[in-house]
């Protein structure tokens, strides 16, 4: 599993409690479906393939920060669970809650 780099990902990081990003479904990811998003952690092989959509999307810094709170499953904002539990980490970031089960 390789790590999103700590430093593009750090540079998303906001202060402060973010919301629920203002999804249109005109983003990137609506044009490939959930389906790829919400898989296993172990199958990391469409990562790259995600990172390149996310990295298109105006909604990348709201969608990262909002999971960065509240997700601990699932792509989300150019990051897997992984990379989100490791910033946590660093920024001493409390997750509040998951939508996921």
């Amino acid at each position: 599993m390789r790590l999103q780099s700590e430093r593009f990902l750090a540079q998303l990081v906001e202060p402060g409690t973010p919301k629920y990003p203002a999804f249109t479904g005109k983003e990137p990811c609506a044009s490939i479906g959930s389906e790829m998003f919400c898989t296993d952690e172990k199958d990391f092989s469409h990562y790259e393939v995600l990172r390149g959509v996310c990295s298109q999307c105006p909604l990348l810094k709201a969608c990262f920060n909002w999971a960065l709170h509240n997700e601990d499953f699932h792509y989300w904002g150019g990051s897997s669970a992984h990379d989100r539990k490791h910033i946590r980490r660093i920024y001493n970031i409390e997750r509040k809650r998951s939508i996921a089960a």
